[in-house]
């Protein structure tokens, strides 16, 4: 009988030949980013404002240029207390309030930005300054993920701003940031 020998250099020069034939297949797959961590989350989201054709008449009914300010909010509570006079007129005090932005949009215009939620954002905020206040919505919130790829859309309608989470459609094409 025939007793093989462990030490046999042939049969070491084949483990050999195996062991460098499976390193360079893993190099190889390192090489087409087969075990690469996926690459961070885009940080920006989508924020669309679109004003109607007949937003915030005036004494004749027609449509008048409108100022909306979008909060990014920790909490609601102090934005849905406050008076309109201290949303629109005084820079945001609460610690709640992390940051603000202005936009006026005339009649039938569209915006579309791109930006980073600042850290600790749970809710948005937004108050369209209406001429007639008495008879329009002009505050609302909605709740924010930041985690999630949704944009945001802000419509102003005739006397009432709406704010609604949107499924991410891919990049838009002309966005300023």
């Amino acid at each position: 009988m025939a007793v093989v020998d462990p030490r046999n250099p042939v049969r070491r020069a084949g483990q050999y030949a195996a062991s460098g034939l499976l390193l360079c297949l893993l190099q190889g797959c390192q090489m087409f980013g087969l075990f690469e961590d996926p690459p961070p989350p885009d940080p920006y989201r989508t924020l669309q404002i679109e004003a109607a054709l007949d937003v915030n008449p005036d004494l004749y009914g027609r449509p008048s240029p409108v100022v909306l300010t979008i909060y990014q909010l920790s909490d609601a509570k102090a934005f849905l207390a406050a008076d309109s006079a201290s949303l629109m007129d005084a820079p945001p005090s609460n610690p709640a309030w992390l940051k603000h932005d202005s936009f006026q949009l005339r009649p039938g215009e569209h915006l579309t930005r791109r930006f980073v939620p600042e850290p600790g954002v749970r809710l948005f905020g937004a108050v369209a300054q209406y001429r007639d206040l008495d008879n329009a919505q002009w505050r609302t919130v909605e709740v924010f993920q930041a985690q999630t790829p949704e944009a945001l859309q802000f419509d102003l309608e005739r006397a009432r701003v709406s704010i609604r989470l949107i499924p991410f459609q891919g990049e838009p094409s002309s966005v300023q940031q």
